[in-house]
């Protein structure tokens, strides 16, 4: 097939080759080696380092930081046009624009793209950070007591929350399983629990983007969870324990000059 070199990206996922990886990227119906697409013997559509698929931007590392830079940017830029539209400081009003124009964007299929890195953590949370400041009577609050005063979730704990909820619309057929998730009843809890898949005996980069791929990092995330939330079978009741669990548990995301002891992530927790 003839592909028009003018509506047509080409982006080459590769690694070291003296790296085992290669024998794994060997298998993909592509070939990393290759640098050049040529759709006639004159026309070449040129190689891209990061591409734009379905408003998620991907590089040629499988990274996602190309990604969040470019969302944190746009929502700065979106926060600066709403306090220069709007002169009013009111809590309602202001929570309200956050989570009508700004927070999406945020969260915009954040199951794939969610965060591990503590300073791609901090740059995300950012935004919301800024905003609520400009909130009246929020300026000189810590940001983590922010959160508790406006009775929020960092963007951090919402992704995560994300996360669980699509993990149990899979167990329940609200969503395909395109992931092909296993679920196995543990007989002792009486909960039923996601399958960790087990990980390649490769080290490096390939090896951390398994570890914090959906499939395995929202496994960690749903076997936290209290037994009775796993079997909870309709949609709103488990949203409402979810959340009421939640409440219980200390939301403080590692922020620059905030002094953290963990990463803030719900699999560190114990119900």
């Amino acid at each position: 097939m003839e592909l028009n070199s003018k509506k047509f990206e080409y982006i080459n996922h590769k690694t070291v080759n003296n790296n085992r990886n290669l024998e794994m990227l060997d298998m993909l119906p592509f070939s990393q080696k290759s640098s050049h697409y040529f759709t006639s013997e004159f026309s070449e559509i040129p190689r891209s380092t990061c591409v734009r698929d379905l408003g998620l931007m991907v590089d040629e590392n499988l990274s996602w930081k190309s990604h969040i830079s470019k969302i944190t940017r746009s929502c700065m830029q979106l926060c600066g046009w709403v306090f220069s539209v709007f002169h009013t400081r009111d809590r309602q009003t202001l929570m309200t624009i956050f989570n009508s124009l700004i927070r999406p964007k945020l969260e915009y299929c954040c199951e794939v793209w969610h965060p591990h890195l503590i300073k791609d953590i901090n740059m995300v949370e950012q935004v919301q950070r800024m905003f609520t400041s400009r909130i009246s009577g929020m300026k000189d609050v810590n940001y983590w007591d922010r959160l508790c005063e406006l009775g929020i979730l960092s963007l951090q704990r919402r992704r995560e929350r994300i996360i669980i909820l699509h993990l149990w619309k899979i167990l329940n057929g609200i969503n395909p399983n395109t992931v092909n998730m296993d679920f196995k009843l543990h007989s002792r809890s009486g909960s039923i629990k996601a399958t960790i898949k087990p990980l390649p005996r490769i080290r490096g980069r390939i090896l951390t983007s398994f570890e914090q791929s959906f499939t395995i990092k929202a496994a960690k995330l749903w076997n936290v969870l209290p037994a009775k939330l796993t079997n909870v079978t309709s949609l709103d009741l488990f949203r409402r324990e979810l959340d009421k669990c939640l409440k219980g548990v200390p939301d403080k995301p590692p922020l620059p000059g905030y002094p953290h002891i963990s990463d803030n992530s719900l699999t560190n927790v114990r119900f």
